[in-house]
């Protein structure tokens, strides 16, 4: 009988250290799109105010990970890539909300996602901080 009983408390000890294990899921959800744009990508930005300038520069997008509809960008403006933006995704439009960047850099703007995810075309405007907004468009081709 005792061993019956040291069996059964073995048993039920088992079974609910069992019960008490959460499934770790994989982050990946294959119908999340913003991991279509996720990564690397080569902007080529004009701005309008140095219309004789034309940059290329990496910038890095990665996804929010407590907002589904949101994506993250690095080194927007060349700013660096410690500089981040929040983004807004709906389907392929995407919206960069009015914010504060480094410094008093002031940022807000859309773009578009092409329909096969390769090329993003953006529409923003920068304030670096003296109160005036400059326009900017740029192409962000994914590497």
């Amino acid at each position: 009988m005792k061993r019956f009983t040291v069996v059964f408390q073995i048993i039920t000890a088992f079974i609910f250290f069992l019960g008490s294990c959460e499934l770790l899921e994989d982050d990946f959800d294959p119908a999340d799109t913003r991991t279509k744009i996720e990564g690397q990508w080569l902007c080529d930005e004009d701005a309008a105010a140095f219309k004789s300038t034309m940059e290329a520069y990496p910038v890095y997008i990665w996804l929010d990970d407590f907002d589904s509809t949101k994506i993250n960008i690095d080194n927007i403006v060349n700013l660096g890539f410690e500089v981040t933006a929040s983004v807004t995704m709906n389907g392929q439009q995407l919206t960069i909300p009015d914010q504060m960047l480094k410094g008093d850099i002031r940022i807000n703007g859309s773009g578009e996602i092409s329909s096969n995810y390769k090329t993003i075309d953006w529409n923003y405007s920068v304030d670096i901080g003296d109160g005036i907004l400059d326009s900017y468009t740029a192409i962000y081709t994914k590497q």
